[in-house]
Order: C-alpha cells, then sequence, then structure tokens
C-alpha cells in the first residue's frame, strides 16, 4: 500500500488538518472480478473509520464461508467495503471497521443454512439466495449493534468458525449487563455503509462472483455508481437516513406521537436533529443512550454486475463505484463529483476546462487520481467541517478462464 501526505490547498489553509491518500490494489482478481480501489481520508475530528477485506488480503474470510456453509454452491462473501462515519468518538466506528465483516459472514450463511433447511434442496435458485443475503446483512447490523452495546470486542474470525453463537451476544447478558453495576453502554455510535461482492463455487471447484453486488446502508454515507461507459452518468444506489427525508419522517412521527422523540430544527445551520440526542441521523449502530426512535436496521439493495462482461470488440466493461462519508455531500454536488470522477475524462479537464476543444482527447482515469481530484474539489469548495471519507472502486471481468 502506497501513502502519501497532501496538506489543504493553499487557498484554504488549515493548521494541523491534513488530507491522505491511501492505495490499496490486493483487489485484483477476486472470484474472477478484478477490482481496484483508492481510498482518500481527510481526519479533522477522527471519527471516520473504513475498511477493505477480501479473500486475497484475508484468505480466512472464505475459508470462514466455506467452514460455515453446508451446501456446496452457497455464496460466500469474498470482498468487503466499509465506510463507518462516527460521532461521539471513535469507538462505534472503529468495532464496525474490525468486526462487521465478521457478522456479515456468520449471520449471512446462517441465513442460507435457515433457507435450505426449510426448503430442503440442494441448490438455491437466484431469488431465493439474494433474500438470504438481505435477511444476512440486517441481522449483522442488528448483532454488531447488540454486541457494540454490551462493551464486547469485535469477533474474530475463531468466532465464526466456532459458529453463529460466539460472534452473538445474548439477550440475557446484555440486559444484566445494562441492569448490573457494569459499565454502562459506550457512548457514540456510527453510521455504517457497507459494499458486499458475493462467489460460489462451481462444479469445478473454481470461484466465480455473483452477478450482483449487495450495498447495506444505515445513515448518511453515499454510493454512487456509473453505467458501465465511464462518462459522468452516475446514479445514487442508497437512500440515506435523516429525519428530513420523506420516508424517514414517516417512520419517526408515530415515534414522536408516543413521545420517544422529537423532532426539532437546529437554529444555527436549520439541519433537523433527533431528540433527546439531537442526533441529525436517524439510524445508526450505537446511540443507545439516546432516543430508541434512531433504529439500526439497514436498507439493502443489489448493484447488477451483468453490464461487467466482456464487450463485442473484446474489451472489458468496468463499473465505477463512488463511496463517502456525508462530509464530502454536505459540500458537493453529486453531478459535479460525477463529473469529475467519470472514468474518462478530457485531458485537459484537471485545468478547469470540462469543454471538449478541437484536438483534446479522452483519457482514462484510474481510482488513485479520481479519489485526489474528488477530495482537492471538497476542500476547494470551503472545505469540511467533518472528517472526509472517500473510497473509488473499478470492477471488471478479469481474464481468468
Amino acid at each position: 500500500m502506497e501513502n502519501s501526505h497532501v496538506a489543504w490547498p493553499e487557498s484554504k489553509p488549515k493548521k494541523h488538518h491534513v488530507a491522505h491518500y491511501l492505495y490499496d490494489e490486493s483487489f485484483e482478481e477476486v472470484c474472477g472480478l478484478k477490482v481496484k480501489a483508492a481510498v482518500a481520508t481527510f481526519t479533522k475530528r477522527e471519527e471516520d473509520r473504513h475498511s477493505f477485506v477480501t479473500s486475497m488480503s484475508e484468505p480466512r474470510l472464505c475459508e470462514s464461508a466455506s467452514h460455515t456453509l453446508s451446501g456446496s454452491f452457497d455464496p460466500a462473501l469474498v470482498g468487503f467495503v466499509g465506510i463507518f462515519d462516527g460521532h461521539d468518538g471513535a469507538a462505534a466506528s472503529t468495532y464496525c471497521a474490525e468486526g462487521l465483516v465478521q457478522h456479515i459472514v456468520s449471520e449471512t450463511a446462517q441465513s442460507i443454512q435457515e433457507i435450505r433447511f426449510n426448503k430442503r434442496g440442494d441448490i438455491l435458485d437466484e431469488n431465493v439466495v439474494g433474500k438470504a443475503l438481505d435477511s444476512g446483512l440486517v441481522k449483522a447490523y442488528s448483532r454488531a449493534h447488540d454486541r457494540f452495546g454490551s462493551n464486547c470486542d469485535p469477533p474474530t474470525w475463531d468466532d465464526v468458525h466456532q459458529g453463529v453463537h460466539a460472534t452473538r451476544i445474548k439477550k440475557s447478558t446484555f440486559c444484566t449487563r445494562l441492569c448490573s453495576n457494569v459499565p454502562i453502554p459506550p457512548r457514540g455510535g456510527t453510521t455504517a455503509l457497507s459494499l458486499c461482492l458475493y462467489g460460489k463455487r462451481e462444479c469445478s471447484g473454481i470461484w466465480s462472483a455473483l452477478p450482483y453486488a449487495v450495498v447495506a446502508n444505515t445513515g448518511d454515507c453515499r454510493l454512487l455508481c456509473d453505467d458501465g461507459t465511464g462518462t459522468s452518468s452516475f446514479r445514487q444506489v442508497n437512500s440515506i437516513h435523516r429525519p428530513s427525508e420523506s420516508a424517514e419522517l414517516k417512520r419517526l412521527k408515530p415515534q414522536v406521537r408516543r413521545g420517544n422523540a422529537s423532532i426539532q430544527k437546529d437554529s444555527e445551520n436549520s439541519i433537523l436533529r433527533i431528540h433527546p440526542g439531537g442526533l441529525s441521523v436517524s439510524r445508526t449502530i450505537g446511540d443507545f443512550m439516546w432516543s430508541s426512535a434512531v433504529i439500526c436496521t439497514p436498507d439493502i439493495f443489489h448493484i447488477p454486475l451483468q453490464f461487467t462482461k466482456k464487450r463485442d470488440d473484446g474489451e472489458h466493461t468496468v463499473s465505477r463505484i463512488i463511496m463517502a462519508s456525508d462530509g464530502l455531500w454536505d459540500v458537493c454536488n453529486i453531478n459535479k463529483i460525477g463529473n469529475i470522477a467519470a472514468r474518462n475524462q478530457i485531458d485537459d479537464v484537471e485545468n478547469g476546462n470540462e469543454q471538449r476543444r478541437e484536438g483534446s482527447k479522452t483519457v482514462v482515469i484510474d481510482p488513485k487520481e479520481s479519489v485526489k481530484r474528488v477530495m482537492k474539489h471538497c476542500l476547494l469548495q470551503g472545505g469540511s467541517h467533518d472528517d472526509v471519507t472517500i473510497i473509488i472502486l473499478d470492477i471488471t471481468w478479469s481474464d481468468i478462464p
């Protein structure tokens, strides 16, 4: 991994605030997928965390999945990327960065086994598998929430091998801890945005990728995905969870009527906040000391990967994904970020000329350069009052037969 440290742009000097650019190429050829990733972080409150785990960087990922699954053709997690935007400290975001992937492996395997037992079939169809993965992710977020609140360490890969009971915290233990004289649940919470890549072992014994990625989100981080053409045509995949969003406000209103929460507008910046606690997000992992209307249940989304198959001209189509915490989206327009982060760029676009001139050519910008450009734009916009984490990934089919 290559590291470099780049200070604030000269127009906005800020002492002690530094943008870090970390390049991770360990995603090469994961189950027939070739994934290149780069991350940029801006540290101000030191509460953001992120996580990269693949079957290549962490061999126990597939081993744990295979150990916990009963069917030879069951899907297993082979790649995981997560952004965790903590608040009121970094305890919750650190826990998720270190342990959420173990919860996901354990709970999705358990969901698949339960469905297999009910179906009594040997091979599960794609729709059933998709529902099992969704259910496992929802349970994983809930287990992480409970275990963190019980002051437990994140589960290890050895815990995953022992079975789902080892990665969970028993409800009786959870209640006992709350009612006894042991330390109260830790302060703080975190949003959690996860991108999961799954593979399955074929009859030949070779692992192949599922034709979609699964996104789970709790909070206000965002994930954008392009259409595979390399242009600036990005769409936002996930919804965000703030009381200002109509869907979340609808969910919160019954809680307000029951007296479990109140929603008030911040006098300084007109942001809606949930009280008690004053949170601007309505779903988090953690935050046990505040309103019970704030829940940890994630929304689940699928990104189809069919368009990453080889094109007629012999070239591979690449899917570009942008993941970032709210520190970026609160100061930058989504369409503008799509223009800056597009794979295919006019060669002089970095100099501020976004209009094609005669003789200009299109060049392919890799994730390392794109994440630099996005962070630079974020800081030049006036900077962020929050931590910023930006991850850009390119996903394509590899040349493995």
